[in-house]
């Protein structure tokens, strides 16, 4: 089901519908993740861009996503950007222009203020696919507020797909931050820990206060 995959905001785009109509066709049904879905999503519209390397467009595609979610803001400076790409990944002037001349066609939109992704998921998406094999002392250092542990709800949604592929932050934030993992596919959890998240969800939402005319008396 597209909803509850939470694909239906990037279905306006051509070739994001085609993946998963020949995804339907290949396999009789769905990817069974949210990781799933939009990563075969990417790498379909990849595999459509023959002038330069797919490897290459997707890890830059993860430095920018990256660079985004620790900014804490869905564009980047198109200085920014090209400084990532030279220093992340050594690319010469003329790559640079080659590589984002191809994601602004299907991934990027370059504005006044500098880069975005199209399809805001997958920005979300790829940053938490660069840090699916980052141990937790890593994934804790970018997501946590400093000194508390507690989860900096801008990383909310790239949390929500980084559980589904990351077993140690899946472990970690079940308890920390359950609410936001409640965004991840039901089928990235073992039963044991959908039961153990839906628990510590409900004692959350239970101890928190209703807000009412700003008030959280009632």
């Amino acid at each position: 089901d597209v909803r509850q995959l939470d694909l239906a905001g990037s279905m306006g785009n051509p070739l994001v519908l085609s993946s998963l109509v020949a995804a339907y066709q290949t396999d009789g049904r769905l990817p069974s993740t949210r990781t799933q879905a939009v990563s075969r999503q990417i790498d379909k519209i990849l595999g459509a861009r023959p002038p330069v390397k797919p490897t290459l467009l997707r890890c830059a595609l993860r430095l920018i996503a990256l660079a985004m979610e620790i900014n804490c803001d869905n564009v980047l400076s198109e200085e920014i950007v090209v400084r990532l790409l030279s220093e992340g990944l050594t690319l010469r002037v003329s790559e640079i222009d080659d590589v984002l001349d191809e994601l602004s066609k299907h991934f990027l939109v370059l504005g006044v203020d500098g880069y975005a992704f199209q399809v805001r998921s997958f920005g979300e998406y790829l940053a938490a696919e660069s840090l699916k094999d980052a141990n937790l002392d890593r994934v804790k250092s970018l997501l946590t507020v400093p000194g508390t542990g507690e989860l900096n709800e801008s990383w909310s949604n790239t949390l929500s797909y980084l559980v589904e592929s990351n077993e140690q932050a899946r472990r970690y934030f079940i308890l920390a931050s359950p609410l936001a993992l409640l965004l991840a596919h039901p089928s990235a959890f073992t039963n044991e820990e959908r039961e153990t998240l839906y628990e510590h969800a409900k004692e959350v939402i239970d101890h928190t206060p209703i807000l009412l005319h700003g008030s959280s008396d009632v």
